[in-house]
């Protein structure tokens, strides 16, 4: 995730072709503002200013056919874009016409910002708003949402919180279309073979750390290990709401007593003797569970999808909710979703407005859930939908998403994606036995601490 470090030579020279890069984009995008300013709004703070548009109907949208281009930051496939946001938009407004665009070389988003050719829709994740705030496409929609009368009740308790969270003042600048959950899988095979009862919802992990010594040892020759994890995700998107980096200060690591009680939480499981982890298994939970079949449980992200693209009607598993701390009951990971957004430059933002809408509809939602994806709508009917179109996922339970609460998402600093990657290395390291939790999180202060001053220089 962080940026790999630059070469010393030329290196003033490289800066300065880099400040007229930015000052060019920066005179680039200010010039197609300007071009679009009439079609804007105010930005109110905390995304609740009030306006006389609520009492107004909702505005008359032109018909006159109209191609978008739907930028694809999120790095969803060409099937997904086809059949839960192309389709749905061809039957409801047939005279719009969605040109995707995918990230990639010669299509990032600074490049179409040189090009002159911003988009007008952006398919980012939570986890990149930042990028998308970087080259400065970002909107606030909360004018259009009050304009089109866009209820916003309808997500769960907690998502708009969150949703506000990722901007300065509350600002909504985008609206997310289902939750990359987390849950604790298992193989049901191995708990029968070592006739042992299978997890519960509403484990705490002091509870999953009994089970997993249960089902940690030796049999018929082979090692099986209980208990294996998704580090980066569960890191990044952590059950506490702690950030790394205070979002004002930018300092790292301001609640290095949180960190590290989560740290030594999670490296009690590889103490267990035979779960222990190597360099070469780190990051081979997923393989090893799905694949090898020597991982017990597995607590990850959604997996269902990877299942039911597996194709293997022999993986005899089950899914639970994620094991709780005992200090955020009942909680599971932070939103990590993918986000409808709308550039500031689309000419027509009322028409934009209707492609993000309509990914709200009832059964646009529903499509998506019967395809595996967690829904963040507080409708039932919805939500235990999800996989029923899914070989896979018959008689599982699914309802295993939806057992704990959403954990608010915490204030970030702009920074904040440098930093991860440097904290997750402290924590392999610890986990490794490589290094003591102390020294782990005092040497990963002062990387951090290094690479934001880098990072601040470089954009001066």
């Amino acid at each position: 995730m962080g940026a790999k470090p630059a070469g010393q030579k030329n290196n003033r020279g490289r800066k300065s072709t880099m400040r007229i890069r930015k000052r060019t984009m920066s005179i680039g995008l200010a010039a197609l503002l300007a071009i679009t300013a009439g079609c804007g709004s105010a930005k109110p703070e905390n995304g609740a200013g009030e306006t006389k548009a609520a009492d107004e109907k909702p505005p008359a949208v032109s018909t006159e056919p109209v191609t978008l281009t739907f930028y694809n930051l999120a790095g969803i496939g060409d099937l997904t874009f086809e059949t839960l946001i192309e389709a749905p938009i061809k039957k409801k407004y047939p005279y719009i016409t969605l040109k995707h665009i995918k990230n990639g070389k010669g299509t990032s988003l600074a490049d179409l910002l040189a090009a002159g050719t911003p988009p007008d829709l952006i398919h980012t994740t939570t986890t990149q708003v930042q990028a998308v705030v970087d080259v400065g496409l970002q909107y606030d929609m909360t004018e259009l949402i009050k304009r089109h009368k866009f209820e916003l009740g309808i997500f769960q308790d907690g998502v708009m919180d969150s949703v506000r969270k990722l901007s300065p003042k509350g600002e909504i600048y985008g609206l997310p279309a289902n939750n990359n959950t987390a849950a604790l899988y298992y193989n049901k095979d191995i708990f029968d073979q070592l006739g042992v009862p299978y997890p519960k919802d509403g484990m705490s992990w002091d509870e999953a750390l009994e089970v997993a010594k249960k089902v940690t040892r030796v049999h018929n020759g082979t090692q099986y290990r209980g208990m294996q994890m998704s580090h980066s995700f569960l890191l990044d998107a952590n059950p506490l709401s702690l950030n790394i980096l205070d979002p004002s200060t930018h300092m790292p690591l301001q609640q290095a007593d949180k960190w590290k009680s989560l740290f030594e939480n999670w490296k009690r499981f590889y103490d267990i003797p035979g779960n222990a982890l190597t360099e070469q298994t780190y990051g081979s939970g997923q393989n090893d569970f799905m694949k090898n079949r020597t991982v017990a449980m597995y607590v990850a992200n959604n997996l269902v999808i990877a299942i039911e693209q597996a194709n293997d009607p022999g993986f005899n598993w089950d899914m639970v909710s994620m094991p709780f701390f005992k200090e955020a009951p009942a909680t599971a990971t932070q939103m990590i979703a993918p986000l409808f957004m709308i550039s500031p430059t689309v000419k027509n933002k009322d028409v934009a407005f209707q492609v993000v809408a309509e990914m709200f509809a009832d059964q646009v939602q529903k499509e998506s859930a019967l395809t595996g994806r967690p829904s963040l709508m507080k409708n039932d009917a919805i939500k235990m939908d999800i996989g029923k179109d899914l070989p896979p996922l018959k008689g599982k339970n699914a309802k295993a998403f939806y057992v704990s609460k959403l954990a608010p998402i915490p204030s970030f600093s702009k920074y904040e994606s440098k930093a991860r990657p440097i904290l997750n290395k402290a924590y392999q390291q610890y986990v490794l036995g490589q290094k003591d939790v102390n020294t782990a999180l005092r040497e990963a202060t002062e990387e951090i601490k290094a690479a934001i001053e880098a990072e601040i220089q470089s954009k001066k």
